[in-house]
């Protein structure tokens, strides 16, 4: 026997779902840890939308193209793909993972050196 408690409402022969990683980790975390400890590439509603329903947990602030400042965000273009590149949602700057990844390791860092 077993019980689950929801917090939302359930269709009689929905999918119930669970997480599997941290829910405040960003679109590329979590796929990354799920392919590392659970073996698949998830393709959730949640990690198929640039947005994270909305959440913009991994949106990067826009700094624009050097001449001219912007106050847009980042987006990944695709963000089931990790070599997508990132785009503004404001301006025509564009952003490759690899520099997106570096900004992501970068910005850890300093978290963890915070005391």
């Amino acid at each position: 026997k077993i019980t689950v408690k929801i917090v939302v409402p359930v269709v009689k022969g929905s999918h119930i779902t669970t997480m599997y990683s941290h829910a405040l980790w960003g679109t590329q975390a979590r796929r990354q840890h799920l392919k590392d400890s659970k073996y698949f590439a998830c393709k959730c509603q949640r990690c198929s939308d640039p947005t994270e329903l909305g959440t913009y947990l991994s949106a990067m602030k826009c700094l624009g193209d050097g001449n001219n400042p912007c106050d847009g965000i980042h987006l990944p273009e695709d963000p089931l793909d990790d070599e997508s590149d990132w785009a503004c949602n404001k301006c025509k700057v564009k952003v490759s993972s690899s520099q997106v990844n570096m900004l992501i390791s970068q910005m850890g860092e300093q978290v963890d050196n915070v005391q």
